[in-house]
């Protein structure tokens, strides 16, 4: 008696955890088609061979909702494959072992079995396996009631689509009803995600440090993660390991650099095309958070002018966590081209045009050169700007004379609208401006122009 009394203890104990097992999942989509005759949000189909319908309404299983249901009302053109297709942003992100079922009712002058896929794309699509209910008039669930597991690749999905197929006939029809999908919560997980191009295309210039040249954002769900490494590919580009000194990598609660703290340890070596690895991280990123990575690099002084450097777009697998999960997706990095140094002014930026020079390149301010263009049809020397007392390569120096030449010291850059073609035009170039600085920027000058032509002031961020 003892022994039989045990025994049953033993089978109490694991229906118990055959239920909690059942208990376990979390259903993510459940639908019922409603009860009216249309399809509900996020089904669709191309043509009326599948449709909304009230008719013989779904019963006998167990949860059979009744109402409406989704129709294979079997018309068309014999032979074509017709497709009733879900696409709504079905999120099994922080989910595993996703299952599905349904009921279904296929009449007794049905043909073909009914075909069922899932896609996380809309592109490849997966055939579901399971077993068809028997054409007998009769609804049932699918599968004879268990839930269909499918593969691992269905899981952590931003958005996972199914679709129904059937090769019309002519005879019968087949109907859908109370589709659930669910999944096993898996803990916490990680959404990569990125602009496209990561970060856009840009000069880099000799000397220069830290330049961004790939930046990722991590969305956390679920529970707080931490990230352990972060491993990146340069590849594509044309740089050698000798044009650049190190890359780091910077961690910001915002999507800003600015505001963002290195992390990990310099890279330094094996700098060259290929793989790096960020490796030894601690950073905790808050559940219900995204947060923002950004790899920079320094240009060596001696890089190679017109080199190139691209970081090819990382994956979830390029990120290692301490616990949970990762999903989502990132873009490649814009090219980044070595180019020679820029020259930059600080503010406040005065030029009083009085120290010697000649053309723009030759106007020099903070030790930053000028610079300058002329154009238009029929252009020549004339077009040129130049101190107002030089004249050099101007047809007649002192035609088109102006008074006062200065507000203020002896000179002044001139523009010889006296003797400058008609439509023609001259530039006068600033070196490049730091305007970061918090505050109003201000512009002043003083200018004279007896006759008349048109002065423009234009500013560029890029050049």
């Amino acid at each position: 008696m003892l022994s039989t009394i045990k025994h049953l203890r033993g089978l109490c104990f694991l229906l118990l955890f055959l239920s909690m097992e059942g208990f376990g999942q979390t259903t993510l989509y459940n639908e019922n088609f409603g009860t009216t005759a249309s399809l509900p949000a996020g089904w669709t189909s191309t043509t009326t061979a599948w449709l909304g319908s009230t008719g013989s309404a779904s019963t006998t299983y167990t949860g059979a909702s009744g109402g409406a249901n989704a129709e294979f009302a079997n018309t068309g053109t014999n032979g074509t494959v017709y497709y009733l297709i879900y696409n709504n942003s079905l999120s099994t992100v922080g989910y595993s072992s996703i299952t599905v079922l349904w009921g279904a009712r296929a009449t007794t002058t049905l043909v073909y079995a009914m075909g069922a896929q899932w896609s996380i794309d809309g592109t490849t699509w997966n055939n579901i396996t399971y077993t068809d209910v028997p054409s007998d008039n009769n609804w049932y669930l699918v599968n004879s009631g268990t839930r269909i597991a499918l593969p691992a690749g269905a899981a952590g999905a931003a958005n996972l689509q199914f679709r129904f197929f059937y090769t019309k006939d002519g005879a019968g029809n087949y109907r859908i009803d109370d589709f659930t999908v669910q999944g096993t919560a898996s803990g916490p997980t990680s959404t990569l995600a990125s602009s496209n191009p990561a970060v856009p295309a840009a000069n880099v210039a000799q000397s220069s440090t830290s330049n961004v040249i790939y930046a990722f954002s991590t969305a956390i769900t679920g529970g707080n993660m931490t990230i352990n490494t972060v491993n990146f590919t340069t590849a594509g580009g044309t740089y050698a390991a000798a044009d650049i000194t190190k890359f780091q990598l910077w961690y910001s609660t915002t999507n800003t650099f600015a505001s963002a703290a290195q992390i990990g340890s310099n890279i330094t070596t094996t700098l060259g095309n290929g793989a790096h690895s960020f490796s030894g991280l601690t950073q905790v990123i808050n559940s219900g958070t995204t947060g923002y990575f950004f790899i920079t690099t320094d240009i060596a002084a001696a890089a190679t002018v017109g080199n190139t450097i691209i970081v090819s777009a990382i994956t979830p697998a390029n990120l290692t966590f301490a616990s949970g999960s990762s999903a989502g997706s990132a873009s490649a990095g814009g090219t980044q081209t070595i180019t020679a140094p820029v020259c930059t002014c600080t503010l406040p930026f005065t030029q009083n045009f009085d120290a010697a020079w000649t053309t723009p390149t030759t106007l020099i301010t903070q030790t930053c050169a000028w610079s300058g263009a002329i154009g238009g049809a029929g252009n020549n020397s004339n077009d040129q700007w130049q101190r107002n007392d030089d004249g050099a390569g101007w047809t007649i120096p002192a035609g088109g004379a102006y008074s006062p030449v200065y507000t203020s010291a002896s000179h002044s850059a001139r523009f010889h609208t006296y003797e400058a073609p008609n439509n023609t035009y001259g530039d006068l170039i600033t070196p490049q401006i730091d305007f970061s600085p918090v505050g109003t920027k201000t512009l002043t000058f003083e200018y004279i122009n007896p006759e008349g032509t048109t002065l423009d002031v234009s500013l560029s961020t890029d050049g």
